[in-house]
């Protein structure tokens, strides 16, 4: 994979393409992004200076307390300033666990995808396997995943693609899952919320919901696939082939 070419590409599509029900302002120094519904709202920095980078972080607090909402700040490890987390550590925002992000290039093929023979993977085209991707994903991480499943069913009566699901069975028993995110205009399928419930890691499980994920993206015509990786899941990612290409923190505001 030409990871500088991802990664330019990715870069320019944060600020150019709006996904299906976001929105997208582009403002100076920063780029505001969040669901058409206002519920989720995330800002990332975009030529800030050592200059201008605390008037930026204070302009954005004040916007958002304005509207009463929550927002985070997105920070990656190719941001300018080189020091923004110190400028939004002395703004009051909590620096979150650092996540990698790596990159897959669908050209490549999946020939080194491997998938579980014993392992059946189901698209969550229907409420009971969104129903069970809720069940999993609340076990394994701990949090209600109510409106997740709300925004899965929603696609799913409506007929609108761009926000799909997968759950892994073994015996029929639903044992892991993960969400795909795909757009027309964008050359990305996100791979998020992918977990295994504890009994069954380190079984391949996860990586045949990786594969079943990344087929269906490269049949939405869909370049490439990003994960936001955790450790427990990067060694994995990686031996699968893909890429790492930056690091990213989810950054969050002491109010």
């Amino acid at each position: 994979m030409n990871a500088a070419l991802a990664l330019s590409t990715y870069r320019e599509e944060q600020r150019s393409v709006t996904w299906a029900n976001e929105r997208l302002e582009r403002m100076p120094g920063v780029t505001r992004r969040g669901t058409s519904d206002g519920q989720i709202n995330w800002v990332s920095a975009y030529q800030l200076t050592p200059e201008n980078a605390d008037a930026a972080i204070a302009a954005e607090i004040l916007h958002f307390n304005k509207l009463g909402v929550e927002f985070e700040w997105k920070l990656f490890s190719f941001d300018e300033p080189t020091d923004l987390q110190a400028h939004l550590s002395k703004a009051g925002f909590e620096i979150g666990d650092r996540e990698a992000l790596v990159m897959f290039d669908l050209q490549d093929g999946l020939e080194g995808f491997e998938a579980d023979r014993d392992v059946e993977v189901r698209h969550a085209n229907t409420p009971a396997v969104i129903a069970d991707y809720r069940q999993i994903t609340e076990s394994v991480f701990d949090k209600d995943f109510a409106l997740t499943e709300s925004h899965l069913l929603a696609a799913l009566e409506t007929g609108n693609p761009g926000h799909d699901a997968f759950v892994a069975y073994v015996n029929d028993e639903p044992v892991s899952g993960g969400r795909l995110y795909t757009d027309p205009n964008s050359a990305f399928g996100g791979l998020y919320g992918g977990g295994t419930l504890p009994a069954f890691r380190g079984k391949g499980i996860y990586r045949s919901v990786v594969r079943a994920r990344a087929e269906f993206a490269l049949n939405q015509g869909c370049r490439y696939v990003l994960v936001d990786a955790m450790p427990t899941s990067l060694p994995i990612l990686l031996r699968q082939g893909f890429v790492h290409v930056a690091d990213s923190w989810a950054c969050t505001l002491n109010c």
